[in-house]
């Protein structure tokens, strides 16, 4: 079986025992890291079942023992797939996809304002504020969790940041179809850890479900 490896750390030497070590048209792909780690491998190989192993300095060989025991019994057969849906967004012809959250920020000294669509009905009238989280269950735990203290294991969240007219979070259907419209000011649209593109007023942010989903490897 071939193995593709996303991290910052040498660790072929462990990998190379079970697996054929390669570039491209992986069968795993081992992302060795953090949670940036594990985006920037879906991002590079989306779809691709990923062996996620999170690195820890505090007990170097303890880690590196855990990771080989984890290579081995994905080689042998002994584990399962749990698969996450990914978000994509869309604006000015650009396409982002997001395992975690598609973050819609404002560029200072201005705030924002802005239009929030569900299916195409209006949540409330026009927003002030920092901007608009969207994400999914996998990435409440991040950014949607500092805003609103909460998370959620099915469905899309929308996280409502810093309004000055306060709104609950929303939690919607996955098949659900988001609009975030710019009525006012400058800010960015940010997928999980990719590079930003700005945004003015009169832009549109068109936010789905993507036809992909991420696959994580548990044993």
């Amino acid at each position: 079986m071939k193995l593709a490896i996303v991290s910052k750390y040498d660790v072929k030497h462990l990998a190379k025992k079970y697996f054929k070590i390669v570039k491209s048209n992986p069968d795993f792909v081992l992302a060795y890291g953090g949670d940036g780690t594990l985006l920037f491998a879906e991002k590079l190989y989306p779809n691709i079942p990923k062996i996620f192993v999170k690195h820890k300095s505090s007990c170097r060989s303890c880690e590196l023992l855990n990771l080989e025991n984890v290579l081995k019994k994905v080689a042998n057969g002994n584990y399962k797939i749990k698969e996450l849906i990914k978000l994509e967004a869309n604006v000015n012809g650009k396409k982002f996809v997001a395992l975690n959250d598609i973050n819609i920020h404002y560029i200072p000294p201005e705030a924002l304002r802005f239009f929030v669509y569900v299916n195409g009905k209006r949540v409330n009238g026009e927003f002030i504020g920092d901007g608009v989280v969207v994400c999914t269950p996998f990435g409440s735990t991040a950014y949607f969790k500092s805003i609103t203290r909460k998370t959620f294991n099915k469905g899309i969240g929308i996280a409502f940041n810093n309004t000055t007219r306060f709104q609950k979070p929303k939690v919607v259907s996955e098949d659900s179809k988001i609009v975030v419209e710019i009525t006012r000011g400058s800010g960015v649209v940010v997928a999980d850890n990719q590079k930003p593109i700005k945004i003015k007023k009169g832009d549109k942010v068109k936010i789905k479900k993507n036809d992909g989903m991420a696959r994580i490897i548990l044993v």
